[in-house]
């Protein structure tokens, strides 16, 4: 009689393409995060101000971090005006390259002014939250 052979694959985690849609996912936005130890080398070294720990960003003067945000603001839409500019000459060929990469400069942005205000997502649960906020602030 013919038995039934065992499946190749784990079929509690999907088919062979879930599992690469998933891992290249994860790991897509894993390379989009923003190291705080580089951010706090660039707070340092464009805009003097020497943080030893993100928690403790309220004993700033919120005008100074404000003053921060909007010089950060600024450069992410300078960017974002290149980036556009430069795939929009591509036209309808170019669309979702061009939607990815504003993507990519959004959320950074968000990260990098979240770790400005004192918010330093380490968690998962956090990290899950502020990628669902971005998503909703984008629509």
């Amino acid at each position: 009689m013919l038995t039934a052979m065992p499946p190749l694959h784990n079929s509690e985690n999907g088919s062979p393409l879930k599992r690469l849609l998933r891992f290249g996912l994860f790991r897509g936005l894993r390379s989009v995060e923003i190291d705080p130890e580089d951010f706090r080398n660039y707070l340092a070294r464009k805009h003097r101000l020497h943080v030893s720990d993100f928690r403790n960003m309220y004993r700033v003067p919120i005008e100074r971090l404000d003053a921060i945000a909007k010089i950060m603001i600024r450069d992410a839409q300078r960017l974002a005006l290149a980036e556009g500019a430069g795939f929009g000459l591509g036209g309808m060929i170019t669309l979702v390259p061009d939607a990815g990469l504003l993507t990519i400069i959004t959320l950074r942005l968000i990260q990098r002014l979240c770790l400005l205000y004192g918010f330093e997502a380490t968690g998962p649960d956090e990290k899950r939250e502020l990628w669902l906020a971005a998503a909703t602030a984008t629509g």
